[in-house]
């Protein structure tokens, strides 16, 4: 009689903890759903943000211009 009871009690929290699984698994792929859809609406964000605003000032030519300094000489453009 005691094994019996052993026995009920192990299927019991072996069915318990079987509907936790499934329960889990369940939000697992509810929550990778919505994941990718704010990944992609992240992706989609970026790519209006790069196409929308570009950049409002030129890039330095060299180092010298990146300091400031406008007596500098721009060695990259053509002598």
């Amino acid at each position: 009689m005691i094994v019996t009871e052993l026995l009920r009690l192990l299927q019991a929290e072996h069915d318990g903890t079987a509907g936790r699984a499934d329960h889990l698994r369940g939000q697992i792929g509810q929550l990778t759903t919505a994941l990718a859809e704010a990944e992609a609406r992240l992706a989609e964000l970026g790519a209006t943000s790069t196409s929308t605003c570009p950049p409002t000032s030129p890039r330095p030519t060299s180092p010298a211009h990146a300091w400031g300094d406008p007596s500098a000489k721009d060695s990259f453009a053509p002598a």
